[in-house]
């Protein structure tokens, strides 16, 4: 088990440790491929060519498949990003904001158990950029597990306001009795989606320590339909972190006037 094989690993009496572990490659930001990233110089990352003893009818196969992420996942074992990504946080906007003081703070909260609970919390730069600051991700987590936790953020931040899913009202009832400033979020999907977009557009960065937000965006699509094209929905799977960006960032505009910026939607 996970137990004998970290206690073997961490034996100071082995000169070296070794650890192989073989898996279908995922979108660029998944997490394993950035823990391997970390560490260049020991660590050593083989595509399914680099197998020797496959047939060459096989290897023909490979290099016959389509240049879709499935096709470029298993023929070439790149790290791609799946057809239909809505939204594209650009390598450099991954980043500390660099700054404690912002004009305004806001969280967005999307409830779960089974799933998520996630809090992203979002500042506001005097030149109106967004940073997502701070996120709570967590799952099996109760109420009254996460209200301290929302109470510490709302101490670090007086007079900020958390805009959660309005689908569970009672959640929100209970937070507001334990003192936690909350209000039901504007739950239009359409306008939210095209908020984040243009505060991506508009260099909205996100902090390295929001795994749970970094983590869902790659995989954060539009709903496949029959046709071999998509739906104007998301698909709504590990999404609960991108719920809540969404809550949050429309905060920052309550009246969704987001339609005039739509040529700076960022999708893929």
């Amino acid at each position: 088990d996970w137990i004998m094989l970290l206690g073997r690993l961490r034996d100071p009496r082995v000169p070296w440790h070794q650890l192989a572990a073989a898996t279908n490659p995922g979108p660029p930001k998944h997490w394993l491929r950035m823990r391997m990233m970390e560490d260049p110089e020991h660590r050593l990352m083989l595509h399914i060519k680099s197998n020797k003893f496959l047939p060459p009818d096989y290897l023909t196969m490979l290099s016959n498949l389509p240049d879709t992420a499935a096709g470029r996942r298993l023929g070439k074992g790149e790290w791609s990003a799946a057809e239909g990504v809505i939204w594209v946080i650009p390598d450099e906007q991954v980043k500390p904001s660099g700054t404690s003081e912002y004009k305004r703070v806001k969280a967005g909260v999307d409830w779960g158990f089974v799933h998520a609970f996630a809090c992203e919390v979002i500042g506001q730069s005097g030149s109106g950029r967004l940073s997502v600051i701070r996120e709570v991700y967590a799952k099996g987590a109760l109420i009254a597990d996460i209200i301290p936790v929302l109470e510490d953020i709302q101490k670090e931040h007086p007079g900020m306001l958390f805009y959660a899913d309005p689908s569970e009202p009672a959640y929100i009832a209970q937070c507001r009795q334990a003192g936690i400033k909350m209000v039901a979020a504007n739950n239009d999907v359409d306008a939210g989606l095209q908020a984040v977009a243009v505060a991506i557009n508009e260099g909205m960065t996100v902090d390295p320590a929001c795994q749970g937000l970094l983590g869902e965006i790659p995989g954060y699509t539009w709903a496949p339909n029959k046709a071999g094209g998509f739906h104007e929905r998301p698909i709504e799977i590990n999404d609960d972190a991108c719920d809540a960006l969404r809550y949050g960032v429309m905060a920052f505009n309550p009246t969704g006037s987001w339609s005039g910026l739509a040529g700076k939607q960022v999708t893929a």
